[in-house]
């Protein structure tokens, strides 16, 4: 059996990704294009002729919103690297469950849980108001805490990370350990 398990994120949002790349290419190039007209010569903003951005924002300081354009521009670039590009690895390692992502950094910080605290993985379905249902893969340790793996999942992601998990870690595929582990709290 492996010790390695891989998740690569574009497997999970195909359709989203191929617009979200679209769309990212379509407003960068937009931005681009908006910004070197401005920079090149004279334009027209707000039903005024200026003769550059800079001239602009002396004259008119609401033009300055469009400066948080390009910002929008980077941050989708990097979200949509990102999904092209990162991957969730669980790694068991000397006694050790290791999850990072990468290569391109993300708000979560790498997780090392020491596997014999680990009694039982679970899944949580999240509901949000409006938007499809998520799941979360869970681990409940022996110290009664709950430590989130992954969440935003599809239920079938979520069940294959957890089958694995719960194989990789001989830990049987009901939830009577982690009822048990509920009722004592």
């Amino acid at each position: 059996m492996s010790n390695t398990f891989i998740r690569k994120w574009r497997a999970d949002q195909r359709l989203g990704l191929v617009f979200l790349t679209g769309f990212s290419i379509f407003w960068n190039g937009f931005v681009f294009f908006a910004l070197t007209k401005g920079t090149s010569g004279p334009f027209e903003m707000n039903g005024k002729s200026y003769q550059s951005i800079s001239d602009a924002i002396a004259h008119d300081w609401t033009t300055a919103i469009f400066l948080l354009f390009p910002f929008f521009g980077i941050a989708m670039i990097y979200v949509t690297a990102s999904l092209w590009l990162n991957k969730t690895t669980y790694e068991f390692i000397q006694g050790r469950l290791l999850l990072s992502i990468g290569p391109i950094p993300w708000t979560r910080k790498p997780i090392s849980l020491i596997t014999n605290t680990i009694i039982q993985i679970e899944i949580e379905e999240i509901m949000e108001i409006e938007s499809p249902m998520t799941c979360a893969v869970n681990a409940l340790l022996k110290t009664g805490q709950t430590q989130v793996l992954e969440k935003g999942l599809s239920r079938e992601v979520a069940e294959n990370i957890q089958k694995w998990l719960r194989m990789r870690l001989n830990l049987p595929s009901s939830n009577q350990t982690t009822k048990a582990a509920d009722e004592d709290r």
